[in-house]
């Protein structure tokens, strides 16, 4: 027989022998090859008119002809495959490739699971006839399996085995098909990593690897062909399924470095091409590679960004939005900061918004607020593209949280955009569809941004809260919640105990990171959470040996400061964050150096002896450390925290006040809440550590005249009393600063104990020591904070000593009396003329340091001394480093004997309620 060529041997064979039972004809996808040829056969062949196979594309048909089917350049008839099983081959390959058309057309189609019956049978013709297998068919299988998405593990198993051990079959596998199949490969593995398809898994991390690794071989020079002779297309595809694949499957560091080292080589080869100019998809396919594999290359990242800029400051190169969404997503995963080549993609990008997909959308968001790179217009004309009404409720769950998560990021806060997406969140079809990892993102969004809707919190709170939920959520994305909740203030007790006993499972706090434990604690302090016995167990993990190293300054700082808002103080744990702070000091931004501060003043009421003990060597560093720098960096904010917490904690240093205090400039602020909120903080301070700054208080004074509406009622009630203090309260700033509680209705609530005792007192100060009358309007506010300034006191083991000496001297006194009006409360008193007022005055009353060698007595403290005696009592105080009884004692006596040699006995019989007196 003369020799044919290959083509037309298929042609005659075919025509003698039709393919009755091959798969293309079970599918109805068979045609028949023609062309023109000299025999009677081939002249038949040729008339037969092509069949059109069609599959429904939304509705139209595409047509499509039966194409060629090309062999490797060596194909002879003496190669192994016989022509009618070449045919048959090429036939399945048709099918094949209809089959994946049909597929991309009807994804999300009711017919794709007609599309895997369909896959089903033809993968078991292929099953059948694996020894004759092409490697274009090997290719098609492994392509159309990612296409598709329909798992086959036994067809995928033994292609892989099958390849691994045919040397031949791999060395015919043509660039176009290596890029393909390493390609379908990578996201087959991502998507069934997205499935929690563990068997499948398994596969491709075994056999899959070894089909991998022989597939990368063959782009190494081996087989006749290097990485030179790639295209940018086949590269870049090449790139995507390296990044998808080691981030699904890829455990082992071993592993890792090997995909690294491919990439590297391949980002080689794809030089040249990016430089002449890729395609907007080449750049885009690599980019969602190397955001995979998070390559952490400086070098190879910088001549990417060159790359990108040089068709994106052109309009001669189109970029389709899917190109330009799949960019800004690469470019976030890898980290890449370059606001020159976010300003042409942001450009790029809002000239396209309106044609950006439902994935697209927002990935554009996600990706640039993980970058940081915040563009409000470009924002504001993404989150209108978002919020329209037929495309929110198209936007999947995970669409939905990572926008919300994405503004969050870069601070982009839109009233009406956060709205509808709150409603489309809050749908309770929507709600139990939203993966734990999306619930924890959107609360943390939302809490950065602030966004204080109850209705939305409530409802993803109590999602969040369910007990099937909290247990899958990871540690990260618990503590996230946690920091969210926080962010709002969130005051749903249920749902932050729910939180809380997750949180303090033992299990569960080895889990967290240190980063996480600090979220938590700084997120149950916002929200008050006071839970003793929780807040024990996290501080105990937070002050463990193999905790707190871990552990950054900020981190530290979280942890005091939410400790102090939840009113929780264990010496143990302190000890160890107070050292750590310390050693950590000269690290610290000035915001965490006043919020470290903050945070132990929060806590001065709990823990008295460990302030006085522990806490002055760490003050003096932080005067020494806050000496050093210069103030022009701290922001007025800052500088009022560090004001006021040096007064909680009783720290006296005048030059440092002064200091602070000027460096705020407040004479030169603009009228302001936080202007008002500084000069408040500020003048407390001042009160506390009775530190005189008379131009400070000249301006507070003319300022609070000219904005008292500005102040908020805290703010009013601390300043007036603060002037008391100080003695500047005039009749004319009292009457203004109560009318102005009276206009926030500070009358219609229950006071504070602290805000009632110091309304009364700055009234007293008007009445008795300035000897003036105030507003009569005035008088229902004065009583009501008179009423309700009552507060249980104890007796401490240094009153008890005195009240037992004035026993044994049969003297008759009061213990915890009030007087004047009711307002004040003294420890001692002794009935006479005048009336003898005795304070056992302890740590408190006193600085925590000493001044030229004695403690001072505080503004508090002095203020009440004047207050009683203007009310014509006399006033003996005690202080608490009189070490010795007996010098106690004497002080006393000395004190009762002083008044009687003035002709002022003590005239009075032993009251009832004296002779009942016992000592605890």
């Amino acid at each position: 027989m003369a020799y044919l060529a290959p083509r037309r041997l298929r042609i005659i064979e075919l025509c003698r022998n039709p393919p009755k039972s091959s798969l293309s004809c079970i599918l109805g996808n068979c045609r028949f090859f023609s062309d023109e040829g000299s025999s009677d056969a081939e002249q038949a062949a040729a008339r037969t008119k092509r069949r059109r196979v069609g599959c429904e594309n939304r509705g139209e048909k595409i047509k499509s002809n039966l194409p060629r089917v090309k062999y490797h350049k060596n194909d002879t008839p003496g190669n192994k495959l016989h022509p009618h099983r070449r045919t048959e081959q090429g036939n399945i390959i048709h099918a094949l490739k209809n089959l994946i058309a049909s597929s991309r057309a009807e994804k999300s189609h009711p017919n794709a699971t007609e599309n895997h019956l369909r896959w089903k049978a033809m993968s078991k013709q292929i099953l059948d006839d694996l020894d004759n297998l092409s490697p274009v068919l090997l290719a098609r299988c492994i392509h159309g399996c990612r296409v598709v998405g329909y798992w086959d593990s036994e067809l995928l198993s033994k292609l892989f085995y099958f390849a691994c051990r045919n040397a031949e079959l791999v060395e015919s596998v043509r660039p176009i098909g290596v890029s393909m199949s390493i390609q379908s490969l990578g996201m087959i593995a991502a998507d069934q990593k997205r499935k929690k398809n563990h068997e499948a898994l398994a596969v491709l991390e075994n056999e899959g690897w070894d089909f991998l690794v022989k597939l990368t071989e063959a782009c190494e020079g081996r087989f006749g062909f290097h990485l030179e002779e790639f295209k940018a297309r086949e590269l870049s595809s090449m790139l995507q399924g390296l990044g998808c694949y080691s981030a699904a499957i890829c455990r082992s560091k071993q592993k890792k470095d090997w995909i690294d080292g491919k990439v590297r080589a391949i980002m080689k080869a794809m030089k040249p091409h990016m430089e002449s100019g890729a395609s907007p998809q080449d750049f885009s396919t690599a980019l969602h590679g190397l955001a995979n594999v998070q390559l952490k290359d400086a070098d190879l990242l910088d001549g990417l960004g060159k790359w990108l800029k040089k068709p994106l400051s052109t309009g001669a190169v189109h970029f389709d939005e899917h190109s330009l969404a799949t960019m800004v997503w690469g470019l976030s995963k890898l980290n890449l900061k370059d606001e020159e080549l976010f300003d042409l993609l942001g450009n790029r990008v809002a000239a396209r918004a309106q044609h950006l997909t439902m994935q697209g959308l927002p990935n554009v968001v996600y990706g640039f607020g993980v970058l940081g790179y915040k563009n409000e217009q470009l924002l504001t004309v993404l989150g209108q593209e978002i919020s329209k009404p037929e495309k929110l409720g198209k936007l999947a769950e995970q669409g939905l949280a990572n926008t919300v998560y994405g503004f969050s990021l870069v601070g982009h806060f839109d009233g009406k955009v956060l709205a509808a997406l709150g409603n489309e969140i809050s749908k309770p079809h929507r709600l139990n569809r939203f993966a734990e990892q999306e619930l924890a993102n959107m609360v943390y969004g939302f809490g950065l941004l602030g966004y204080d809707d109850k209705f939305l919190l409530s409802r993803l709170g109590t999602e969040v809260s369910k007990p099937q939920r909290l247990s899958k959520f990871i540690a990260q994305g618990l503590s996230n919640v946690v920091y969210g909740l926080g962010l709002v203030r969130s005051s749903d007790r249920e749902v932050l105990e729910s939180l809380a006993g997750e949180v303090a499972k033992p299990q569960r706090l080895q889990e967290f990171s240190a980063q996480g434990l600090a979220n938590i604690a700084y997120g149950f302090g916002l929200c008050g959470v006071r839970n003793e016995e929780v807040l024990k167990q996290l501080g105990a993990e937070i002050a463990s040996e193999t905790r707190i190293d871990t552990f950054t300054g900020q981190g530290l700082v979280m942890v005091i400061y939410g400790f102090g808002k939840s009113s929780f103080f264990d010496e143990a744990t302190f000890s160890v964050l107070l050292n750590g702070v310390t050693k950590r000091l000269g690290e610290f931004s000035p915001q965490e150096i006043s919020t470290a501060l903050y945070g132990f003043a929060l806590v001065e009421t709990l823990a008295t002896e460990f302030l006085a003990e522990s806490m002055v060597s760490f003050l003096d560093s932080v005067v020494e450390e806050v000496n050093r720098r210069d103030l022009r960096g701290f922001d007025r904010h800052t500088l009022s925290n560090i004001c006021w917490s040096l007064g909680q904690l009783r720290y006296r240093n005048a030059d440092l006040m002064g200091r602070l205090i000027n460096a705020s400039q407040v004479g030169d602020a603009e009228p302001s809440d936080e202007t008002t909120k500084v000069i408040s903080m500020m003048m407390q301070a001042c009160a506390v550590l009775t530190i005189e700054h008379r131009e400070f208080l000249q301006l507070s004074q003319s300022y609070i005249l000219r904005n008292k509406e500005r102040m908020s009622s805290r703010d009013c009630i601390h300043t007036m009393w603060s002037m008391a203090v100080l003695g500047i309260l005039s009749v004319e700033h009292f009457t203004h600063l109560c009318k102005r509680l009276l206009v926030l209705g500070i009358d219609r609530q229950k006071l504070s104990f602290e805000e009632a005792m110091q309304i009364a007192q700055a009234s007293l100060y008007i009445t008795l020591i300035k000897g003036e009358k105030f507003d009569p309007t005035l008088d229902s506010l004065v009583k009501l904070a008179k009423t309700q300034c009552v507060k249980p006191t104890q007796i401490s083991s240094f009153e008890k000593g005195i009240l037992k000496m004035l026993l044994e001297k049969g003297i008759s006194f009061e213990s915890d009396k009030r007087l004047v009006d009711g307002v004040l409360p003294v420890d001692i008193f002794i009935p006479g003329t005048p009336g003898l007022v005795i304070e056992c005055d302890g740590p408190t009353h006193y600085t925590i340091n000493k001044v030229d060698g004695e403690y001072l007595q505080r503004g508090k403290t002095l203020f009440r001394n004047q207050v009683l005696e203007a009310a014509g009592y006399k006033v003996v105080c005690v202080p608490f480093f009189v070490e010795k009884e007996a010098r106690r004692e004497k002080a006393v006596c000395d004190a009762i004997e002083h008044l009687s040699a003035e002709n002022q006995p003590f005239r009075h019989t032993v009251p009832e309620v004296a002779s009942k007196t016992k000592i605890p």
